[in-house]
């Protein structure tokens, strides 16, 4: 980083959101593409936020492929299709929480497809609290419902995914 300038982890949470009005598209795609930009320019990872947005999502990210970009989606809830053409744009990991235990929770099936080093746990406090406490505020102790979820539908060990998906976020952030 610049001198007198403390170290960064990441730059996020950024991304799109269309779940309350899409007004402003292309103001939001602007403003995410020069977060990417500088991103890139400073060599840290993103945090990406995405909310009605998938399609878009994909295509602003496939216009960075190639380039270096990384990063986490947040709170991944699309299909195993965004899964794939994401992953093809750069270095990206897919934070798993809450909506994977949901009882009519598609990502489950989602989950199942990925590939464990590709997933962090995470939880979104206050929201997208996993049963056995959906409704309640959420919190971060809870990560380890969704953690019992992901070693159910992946079929591996509890301690593994818990020891993998550190891993994974431990060198996104080079920590």
């Amino acid at each position: 980083p610049p001198e007198g300038i403390e170290r960064f982890w990441g730059i996020g949470e950024i991304g799109l959101d269309f779940y309350w009005s899409s007004d402003y598209k292309s103001e939001q795609i602007a403003a995410f593409k020069a977060q990417v930009e500088m991103s890139l320019k400073y060599n840290l990872p993103i945090v990406v936020h995405t909310r009605n947005a998938w399609a878009e999502m994909c295509e602003v990210m496939e216009q960075f492929a190639g380039r270096g970009v990384r990063g986490i989606f947040h709170a991944f809830s699309d299909d195993i299709e965004s899964y794939h053409r994401l992953k093809e744009c750069g270095d990206f990991l897919f934070g798993i929480g809450g909506v994977v235990t949901f009882k009519k929770s598609k990502l489950a099936e989602v989950v199942k497809n990925m590939e464990l080093t590709d997933i962090v746990l995470e939880t979104d406090c206050p929201y997208l609290t996993p049963a056995p406490h959906r409704g309640e505020r959420n919190e971060s102790s809870y990560v380890k419902y969704i953690c019992q979820k992901v070693s159910e539908l992946k079929d591996v060990d509890y301690h593994t995914v818990a020891e993998q998906t550190t891993t994974n976020a431990k060198r996104l952030f080079n920590i």
